[in-house]
């Protein structure tokens, strides 16, 4: 009997240290025991790795510390004993605490410890960090997130141009078009078929970039010319938007080792943003200085401005600055992001900066100087670029002109009477003296949205009865779920099918 008893407590003192060796040997994880008032009676090596403290420091102490003081406040660690006793485990994923007072994702398990005779003695925890993990998984989901909306807002952008096109091509290919419907035609067609290219441009070369494909041609250049076939490739925008630009090129720059036409295109991308993003008649402002042994491009304006989080965003893949639905400024996302990749493969730095929304921005680009050799000559431009089918009222409201305008030629020729407004308030004011039969409505107008005005024009006595036909670059099933919820009788995307749109229009039908 005192054998069988002497060999079964060797037994169980071979088993502690068995599972003592298991234990100091999970160095990957934190593994520590508690009495049942939760303070600690041991502690492993992955938890004074994981942790900081050493089991001489921690032994003894309540294991709650490692709790965030929100989740001590609310409860968690009670919660999570309660559990243990009850169901056997507690699973405890959340953010804990470490003894320098960072936090880490833990992932593990608590389970209570019982005597041989199955009374609760206290608990064991097992846990491990999964930051790292979580960390690629919200990146993973932000990357995802931020491709889906570039693909939707891709669709967008390339209807409206296409509607554009489409309009002008069915004006200019009627017989009895003047010669003023079809040289507008033309101008509209070339007009936006240059924005489809440079659309399809940046998609390229993001993707060419992204591949090590592209292949920069350097050579000692000067700035100052550069930055001015950069201001000649982007004037039409300017000039369409009425903006003041001041160019200001300091004497004494020196040369840069550069691609000219990619550093034309950084240069381009930077005027172009500025335009989009400032509201017509702004101020734009490029300066082109030497700096600590390079050269430094700025370019500023006085438009929407950034908020703190998009200044350290706004060069990412598919950022957008202009999230709302009427997408005025329209882009891509791109465009910053070739900027960034270009200027990164000449060896230069660009950063971004903003006094908050609605005080403009200011992009800054610098390249490393080659040589102190004999200054370009200075240069200082200062300059402001400034059918048979019965007869129906029809209200088009579109804030892209070229697409209002097309459509409503269109219209007119085949004998509707057509009037035209761009934004909520002046279509408010033409349907209560035109009283439209019909109302073709794009849904992303600037301020007021299409769903919004559609919404408030059927409580105008004058437009109650109208039909509602949303014409949008937004096509997808649930967009046209909620035209249908905002009570749009039709919901056509954008390039519309203009046989298609007549047949609607005689129809008459709601």
């Amino acid at each position: 009997m005192v054998d069988d008893r002497a060999q079964a407590d060797e037994s169980q003192r071979e088993r502690a240290e068995l599972f003592r060796f298991i234990v100091e040997s999970a160095e990957d994880y934190a593994i520590f025991t508690t009495d049942i008032e939760r303070r600690v009676t041991s502690w492993n090596v992955g938890a004074e790795r994981l942790m900081g403290w050493s089991e001489a420091e921690f032994t003894g102490q309540s294991a709650d510390v490692i709790f965030t003081p929100e989740d001590r406040e609310a409860g968690q660690a009670d919660k999570e004993a309660n559990k243990a006793l009850a169901q056997g485990r507690a699973d405890n994923l959340r953010w804990h605490m470490k003894k320098d007072g960072s936090r880490f994702w833990g992932d593990g398990v608590m389970r209570p410890l019982k005597d041989d005779a199955g009374n609760t003695r206290g608990f064991v925890k097992i846990f491990r960090d999964r930051t790292a993990e979580l960390q690629a998984e919200e990146a993973r989901k932000e990357a995802d997130r931020r491709k889906d909306e570039f693909l939707a807002m891709l669709s967008h952008e390339l209807r409206n141009p296409l509607s554009a096109i489409a309009s002008a091509s069915q004006l200019s290919l009627r017989v009895d078009a003047d010669a003023e419907t079809i040289a507008w035609s033309k101008e509209v067609i070339a007009r936006q078929v240059q924005n489809l290219s440079h659309m399809i441009a940046d998609l390229l070369d993001i993707s060419r970039i992204n591949r090590g494909k592209i292949h920069l041609k350097k050579e000692p250049t000067h700035v100052g010319p550069v930055v001015t076939r950069a201001v000649e490739a982007s004037a039409p925008l300017i000039q369409e938007k009425n903006h003041e630009l001041n160019v200001s090129i300091s004497t004494g720059l020196s040369r840069v080792n550069a691609d000219p036409t990619r550093l034309e295109q950084i240069i381009t991308n930077l005027l172009v943003n500025a335009a989009k993003y400032s509201d017509p008649g702004g101020t734009i402002i490029v300066t082109a200085q030497p700096e600590d042994g390079g050269v430094v491009i700025k370019v500023k304006d006085n438009g929407i401005g950034l908020s703190p989080e998009m200044l350290t965003e706004v060069f990412e893949m598919f950022s957008q600055v202009d999230k709302s639905l009427d997408r005025t400024r329209g882009g891509l996302g791109i465009g910053l992001s070739v900027v960034k990749k270009l200027v990164e493969m000449h060896g230069g730095t660009v950063w971004a900066s903003s006094e908050g929304l609605g005080k403009g921005s200011e992009f800054a680009v610098r390249l490393p100087a080659i040589t102190e050799s004999k200054p370009s000559k200075g240069e200082r431009n200062r300059s402001t670029l400034n059918s048979g089918s019965p007869s129906r009222r029809i209200l088009v409201v579109d804030d892209n002109v070229d697409s209002a305008i097309g459509l409503a030629r269109l219209l007119r020729l085949v004998g509707h009477e057509v009037e035209i407004a761009h934004e909520g308030t002046a279509a408010i004011e033409i349907a209560d003296v035109f009283r439209p039969e019909m109302v073709l409505l794009d849904i992303g107008l600037p301020g007021m949205s299409g769903y919004d005005l559609a919404s408030e024009l059927r409580t105008h006595e004058s437009s109650r009865e109208s039909v509602f036909i949303a014409v949008s670059g937004y096509g997808q099933e649930q967009d046209r779920e909620r035209s249908r919820i905002a009570g749009f009788d039709h919901h056509l995307a954008k390039p519309v099918d203009f046989d298609a749109l007549i047949e609607l229009i005689s129809s008459g039908r709601h």
